[in-house]
């Protein structure tokens, strides 16, 4: 049976097995549920929205994007879309079709620029599929 700690550590791993960072060459690093309060930095954040406890469970997760706002004369709030798209580029099939022994995820929406107060972020939601033994 997964729980949704364990597959939030599974996507998490795969990330990390799969060189994400290094990869995307972000200036930050990968993380659980949440980044550090005021980054500043390039960083991923694998998080869950739901997961069910069927038979065969299935979940909802997130692999968000956050990258600081490009920097305009006199506006600070605009996404940077070209480095969401580069890193999402890389992610997205990193995270498509991943088979383990009694589980498997694929992205279900591949990536939406999501507004975060006057930041932004990049979310890639994942669906997540355990047998319950």
């Amino acid at each position: 049976m997964a729980t949704t700690i364990s597959a939030i550590r599974t996507i998490h791993k795969h990330l990390l097995d799969k060189g994400a960072k290094a990869k995307t060459s972000i200036t930050g690093n990968i993380y659980w549920l949440n980044r550090p309060k005021n980054s500043t930095k390039e960083d991923i954040v694998v998080g869950s929205l739901a997961m069910n406890n069927e038979q065969l469970q299935e979940g909802v997760f997130n692999v968000n994007i956050h990258v600081p706002n490009l920097v305009l004369t006199g506006d600070d709030t605009q996404p940077n879309f070209n480095r969401f798209d580069q890193i999402a580029n890389i992610l997205v099939p990193m995270l498509s079709d991943v088979w383990g022994t009694d589980w498997n995820f694929s992205v279900d929406d591949p990536a939406s620029v999501v507004p975060d107060g006057n930041n932004w972020f990049c979310n890639i939601r994942i669906r997540f599929y355990s047998l319950r033994n």
